[in-house]
């Protein structure tokens, strides 16, 4: 039971950071925010790379939960 709590809670985690980091990469995207910081054409790599990542991220947490479930069906 310990175990398939803390599975639950680290799935919990990684979808918050999974739509963290998809909003970090739209921000970057879309608004003029760190400009003077983050020159132009490295915001756009940033921000693409944030939202590849974010996907990547929500794969695995979506993977993680069907096996939870799996694991709670049998």
């Amino acid at each position: 039971m310990n175990n398939n709590l803390l599975q639950r809670v680290y799935m919990y985690v990684g979808a918050l950071m999974s739509i963290l980091i998809l909003v970090m990469g739209i921000g970057l995207l879309s608004t003029n925010a760190l400009y003077e910081t983050i020159p132009p054409p490295n915001r756009t790599y940033i921000g693409i790379i944030f939202i590849i990542y974010s996907i990547f991220r929500r794969i695995r947490v979506y993977q993680q939960f069907k096996r939870l479930k799996q694991n709670e069906n049998n």
